[in-house]
């Protein structure tokens, strides 16, 4: 019988709290919701809210070893104006279980607000560790930190650390000015410590500082974190002869998917000749525009080449090397192919770059093509062999 209403009051002690707790008076996560549930409403009068602390208390005494009774009982202390009681029975609750939540999340905001900012990181730690789904009750403390000069350095030290939550973490905190910053000096003392950075955290990095419009930090991040061998590959125009991959990063090439031509980067020919960027068409009409760079170009003059083949072209609209202002759009350059066949053809171009409103530009392969017309179907292959941006004195 003793079996049966213990199993009784554990399988209602979730829906049903008070009807658990009368059926076994010893289940202590029974009394726990029964007494969660009572203190959750809007409204507790105050003679409510000592028969609420009275429990509290009985609950401590029969379950000393719960954790969840000490936070309770708290709780009451706290709504009825006793703080420092209140400080001292939720430490109390860390110390029989140091991951206890509602605990947790006390301390983490009162170690806040009395600038004991250590603390606030470590419990930050600690709740995102054990409880992830508590993100979102976290994120003014995330906020909060990286505003203050003494809770950036400390959150940046933990998220060194590379602790479960990072990711989550950086991609709310890139959302303000602060938090891009954040990221962006971890990123780079990760680099400069000799640390490999994640490709993928530095590119939504510097898309928010794009966003922030700090485009220099933005271009810096990027020139800080390349490995070595990118560095051999750096200059007005990253990766100009696409030896290397695309990725996700803005002054890197990005590639994206795209049904109107096969696009090969990096194109290395199975004859071994020279290779580059290999745009093949299918005889179809072609809306190309997906492969694109980023760049930072100071105010000046510019000469843009490219060293280009073509196999049986057939471009009705064109086919053309863009250079644009990133924020405005307004066209700096335009260097077109030319139909046929033929090899390592140079194509160039001077351009501006102004002084004002172009702080960043886009480097696009793309063809006139506006509106589909299947009068106009694009033919063969086009190898890009290398580019390069060089300034004019």
């Amino acid at each position: 019988m003793v079996v049966v209403s213990n199993a009784t009051s554990k399988f209602l002690e979730s829906s049903h709290p008070d009807l658990a707790a009368v059926i076994n008076p010893l289940n202590s996560t029974a009394r726990v919701n029964q007494l969660t549930a009572s203190l959750s409403k809007s409204t507790i009068l105050p003679s409510e809210l000592k028969e609420l602390r009275g429990e509290a208390t009985r609950l401590v005494k029969w379950s000393p070893r719960d954790a969840r009774a000490y936070s309770l009982l708290a709780e009451t202390s706290r709504r009825g104006g006793r703080e420092r009681e209140a400080k001292l029975q939720y430490l109390t609750a860390l110390v029989v279980a140091p991951t206890e939540i509602n605990a947790l999340m006390n301390r983490l905001k009162s170690s806040a607000m009395e600038g004991d900012l250590g603390e606030t990181v470590e419990r930050l730690d600690i709740i995102l560790r054990r409880w992830p789904r508590y993100f979102d009750n976290v994120k003014p403390a995330l906020e909060a930190l990286a505003t203050d000069p003494t809770g950036n350095r400390l959150l940046r030290e933990k998220l060194a650390a590379k602790p479960a939550w990072r990711w989550p973490a950086l991609l709310h905190l890139l959302k303000s000015v602060e938090g891009a910053q954040l990221a962006r000096q971890l990123l780079a003392d990760e680099r400069a410590n000799g640390h490999e950075v994640n490709v993928d955290e530095v590119a939504q990095t510097i898309k928010y500082l794009i966003q922030h419009k700090t485009y220099f930090e933005a271009y810096r991040l990027f020139l800080l974190t390349l490995t070595e061998s990118e560095r051999e590959k750096m200059s007005f125009v990253f990766n100009p002869d696409f030896q290397l991959k695309p990725d996700r990063r803005a002054f890197n090439w990005r590639v994206k998917r795209q049904i109107d031509a096969d696009v090969s980067l990096p194109y290395r020919p199975a004859d071994k000749s020279r290779g580059g960027l290999s745009v093949r068409f299918l005889g179809t009409p072609a809306k190309l525009g997906n492969v694109f760079q980023t760049l930072s170009l100071p105010s000046g003059m510019y000469r843009f080449s490219a060293t280009v083949s073509g196999r049986n072209l057939k471009l009705p609209k064109g086919l053309f090397w863009e250079i644009y202002c990133s924020t405005t759009g307004q066209k700096l350059s335009r260097a077109p192919f030319e139909p046929g066949s033929y090899r390592d053809k140079p194509i160039t171009e001077s351009f501006a770059v102004p002084a004002t409103d172009c702080p960043l530009q886009t480097l696009l392969l793309r063809t006139g093509m506006q509106a589909t017309s299947w009068n106009a179907r694009y033919h063969g292959t086009a190898i890009v062999h290398q580019v390069r941006v060089v300034k004019q004195i």
